[in-house]
This record gives C-alpha cells, structure tokens and sequence, in this order.
C-alpha cells in the first residue's frame, strides 16, 4: 500500500467529488473516458470497465461516486460472478 504525502498547496487544490469523497485525479479520468467512449460510439458493443485492486480499497465507492457525480447509472458486478462453478 502506498502512502502519498501531500503539501499544503496541493492538498488545497483538491475538490471533494461527492459527498466529501475524494477520488484520485487519474481513477476518476479513466472513469470519464469510458463514460465518453459509450456515448460518443453508441453504434459499437459498450465499453466495459474493469477496475482490479484489493479488498476494501474502495474500487465500488469510487466507481459510485464518479457515476453518480455525472448523473450515469451504471451496473455493477462483483468478478466472483464470472467464476466457473
């Protein structure tokens, strides 16, 4: 895990997305540019988003918050679903 220090100037330059949540500049524009690539290309199959990490380190929230902020609903699915039984 890593730990990020941050100065006071860019601790200032930080805006809250949703709600107090802060969500890394880089997570949120890779979110934004799925969300483009689906309406800019509505003709082609959806662009899928598969966002991988650790337990808990709140991939769903983000995800959530970056949706809800643009007003896009989104499905979510846990990659449990995709195990074979």
């Amino acid at each position: 895990m890593r730990n990020w220090f941050m100065g006071r100037a860019a601790q200032e330059q930080l805006t809250p997305l949703v709600n107090g949540a802060y969500v890394p500049p880089e997570f949120k524009n890779n979110i934004i540019s799925h969300i483009y690539a689906n309406v800019l290309f509505p003709e082609q199959a959806p662009v899928l988003l598969m966002v991988l990490g650790e337990p808990g380190i709140g991939k769903t929230f983000q995800v959530k918050q970056v949706c809800q902020h643009w007003g896009v609903h989104c499905e979510l699915t846990s990659g449990a679903t995709f195990q074979a039984g």
